[in-house]
């Protein structure tokens, strides 16, 4: 299980995509989940989509559950 806490307001640093990039692939296929906890956004604003949305798709990818606080 990956998890990962972030503002939710900006793109993940460089670093961190390059070792989900090196590290997720070896995960692929088996029973492993990527949970995202993001900051509370105020009412109706939605700067954690895009970061979500990237999470989820990665974890998608790699065949893993993705679990996060921030909604659609």
């Amino acid at each position: 299980m990956i998890v990962l806490s972030a503002s939710g307001r900006t793109h993940l640093p460089g670093y961190i995509r390059d070792w989900m990039s090196l590290w997720l692939p070896s995960k692929k296929g088996r029973c492993d989940a990527l949970v995202a906890v993001l900051d509370r956004e105020p009412r109706g604003r939605v700067t954690a989509l895009p970061l979500r949305n990237y999470l989820q798709h990665t974890a998608e990818q790699n065949g893993m559950d993705f679990f996060c606080n921030a909604g659609l």
